[in-house]
């Protein structure tokens, strides 16, 4: 009998998998990956620095392990090891982007992810529960007044 083995890679979800270290562990820096890691890196690592990007791609391209791996780093929901991992992979890639992530896990700051996943209604309205949500699971009490509060009652 012949047996054969089939490699089987899951997609990743960002809302689902943001805290799955497995998924990291497994990243493979790419080098189509290295320009846009190190944007959104300098963006965090620069002082005043207000910036945001958009990544954009074909179904498959990384997008969502790159949100994944980011998030997980400006979090701070890395273990030293799996960081210290995580940024070996990229010393032999790219030397900016192993020393952007080595700043950016010495960040004073703590980042938390609004993730917004589909189709979830309206954008402002979904915008804003997402944010909600996230501050809430933190500990972080917010009161919306206003027009916000009926919106959000809605």
């Amino acid at each position: 009998m012949i047996t054969k083995t089939i490699n089987f890679k899951s997609s990743v979800n960002v809302k689902f998998d943001l805290d799955n270290i497995e998924i990291l562990r497994k990243y493979m820096p790419t080098p189509s990956h290295a320009e846009s890691l190190n944007g959104i890196l300098a963006g965090f690592n620069t002082t005043g620095a207000r910036r945001s990007h958009i990544i954009i791609g074909p179904y498959g391209t990384g997008k969502s392990m790159l949100s994944t791996l980011l998030a997980s780093i400006v979090t701070k929901n890395i273990s030293k090891n799996d960081f210290s991992l995580i940024s070996q992979k990229f010393s032999s890639l790219d030397d900016e982007i192993y020393n952007g992530l080595l700043k950016s896990r010495d960040l004073e700051k703590k980042y938390y992810p609004v993730v917004l996943n589909g189709y979830e209604g309206k954008f402002k309205h979904s915008i804003l529960s997402a944010i909600l949500k996230t501050l809430s699971s933190n500990g972080i009490e917010l009161i919306v007044p206003g027009v916000m509060t009926k919106i959000l009652e809605t």
